[in-house]
């Protein structure tokens, strides 16, 4: 659709709504900056007719993704064939800046927000005009760790590292309620309290580990969860729940700069009752140390990076 004509159509179509579609012309698709792979592509004129059709919502999906994992956007950089759809835990938010582009004689608004995946890579996201505005700034400091989903990016690199930009095309959404954001709202969250004869401490698993540890995927845990969010799943209580185990962790680095003490789980082994580790999964804080001040462990109080300028 030519942008002089896509005025007459904004007051017409609303998202979420179903239409038919006639009169408009198939043409091959563009050489570059594609929102969706496809074969062939629709153009849309003043003698196109939407017809709105009431049936079920549920036989069209409102959404669709193409996501792609943070490890494959290497060969993605400075190759604006495709846009990326991007899926991460907000780990980091940034103030709303603006700045003078290119072409562009106005300062335009940017927000840098950094993002982790399941297996814990991180990245840094750009978001430029309206984008930066769909991200509140409620968020910076993050109380909270939601799920973002960002799409149509561009991919680059900066310092050697891969990082994305949102375009023109590129949507926004926190939180949506998809299972895969579900799927990983689990990743995140299961602390586990650990016990031995010295004293007491608080470890964090995530990703793989966390479905290796317990036999079943995130999808099931989120499952077992829905009924009551104070309840352990069941999977948790009866593979984990007063087991002995032995950890393999490391420090969280970012964190012991800003006083925070907090472990990451790299691998967990269930023993026999012979080990001297005991692990106590549960929803209250761990209780106080001799070394230690009281002090519940969460993802949220694991520092990321500060963010990148791209």
């Amino acid at each position: 659709m030519a942008k002089t004509e896509s005025d007459s159509f904004d007051s017409n179509i609303k998202e979420g709504n179903i239409y038919k579609i006639s009169d408009f012309t198939v043409t091959r698709p563009k050489h570059s900056f594609k929102a969706v792979s496809a074969p062939c592509m629709i153009t849309i004129s003043r003698r196109t007719k939407f017809t709105e059709l009431y049936m079920a919502e549920d036989k069209i999906p409102l959404y669709y993704f193409d996501f792609t994992d943070f490890e494959q956007l290497q060969p993605r950089t400075k190759n604006n064939f495709i846009l990326t759809d991007i899926i991460g835990l907000a780990t980091s938010v940034s103030k709303i800046t603006k700045i003078y582009v290119s072409n562009n004689p106005e300062q335009v608004p940017k927000r840098n927000i950094e993002l982790k995946n399941t297996r814990g890579f991180t990245l840094t996201a750009t978001l430029w005009g309206n984008c930066a505005s769909c991200v509140d700034d409620s968020l910076i400091g993050l109380k909270t760790q939601p799920i973002l989903i960002l799409t149509s990016t561009t991919v680059s690199e900066f310092n050697g590292k891969n990082t994305i930009a949102t375009s023109s095309a590129s949507k926004a959404y926190l939180d949506l309620d998809i299972p895969m954001v579900a799927e990983m709202k689990a990743h995140y969250k299961l602390l586990m309290n650990a016990e031995d004869d010295i004293g007491r401490t608080s470890f964090l698993s995530f990703g793989d580990v966390v479905e290796k540890l317990l036999g079943v995927t995130v999808a099931r845990l989120t499952v077992s969860g829905k009924k009551d969010k104070y309840v352990l799943p069941e999977p948790i209580q009866n593979r984990l729940l007063n087991q002995t185990a032995v950890f393999t962790v490391t420090p969280i680095i970012k964190g012991l700069e800003h006083g925070h003490l907090s472990f990451r789980v790299i691998a967990c082994r269930i023993m026999d009752q012979a080990a001297t580790s005991n692990v106590n999964l549960s929803l209250p804080s761990p209780p106080k140390t001799n070394s230690q001040p009281e002090k519940q462990i969460t993802a949220d109080q694991a520092p990321p990076s500060s963010p990148t300028m791209s």
